[in-house]
């Protein structure tokens, strides 16, 4: 059965995160985070401009959530700072996710460091991406001209 290009998109994702040493990795996690460090890859909406010669031209948001945990607060908020810049650089270095988009971008970002005094401090971010990709007109399983 063909796979959508969307869906061979937030594969790749997860993949190439999953290549990221030491940390686990999930789509659309909804329970408690458990493990750390953990990151929870979210597919968001997207726009479809089918203006394009013979093509559709999308723009699909993508959250990339992470979770860390240390010992003491002394390197908490550098341990969270760290897995960010992974994420960041590891979707940059292949933009394409294996060949079926044509940009990965950055669009905003946000932290937090855990301030409840819990036993094991935690922190979170979640950064927003923009994949840009093309299919055929019409056809969601076929990569498209650009």
């Amino acid at each position: 059965m063909p796979v959508p290009v969307r869906e061979q998109i937030l594969q790749n994702l997860v993949a190439t995160l999953a290549g990221l040493a030491g940390v686990r990795v999930e789509r659309d996690l909804e329970a408690e985070v458990q493990d750390y460090p953990t990151l929870n890859v979210i597919e968001g909406d997207q726009s479809a401009d089918s203006g394009t010669h013979g093509a559709t031209d999308y723009r699909m948001a993508v959250t990339v959530e992470g979770y860390v945990q240390t010992p003491g607060r002394d390197t908490l908020a550098a341990a969270n700072n760290d897995l960010y810049a992974r994420v960041v650089r590891a979707l940059n270095d292949d933009y394409t996710l294996g060949g079926f988009a044509q940009d990965v971008t950055e669009t905003a970002a946000a932290f937090d460091v855990d301030r409840d005094g819990m036993e094991t401090p935690t922190a979170y971010f979640a950064v927003e991406f923009e994949i840009r990709y093309f299919t055929r007109q019409g056809d969601p399983y076929a990569v498209g001209p650009s």
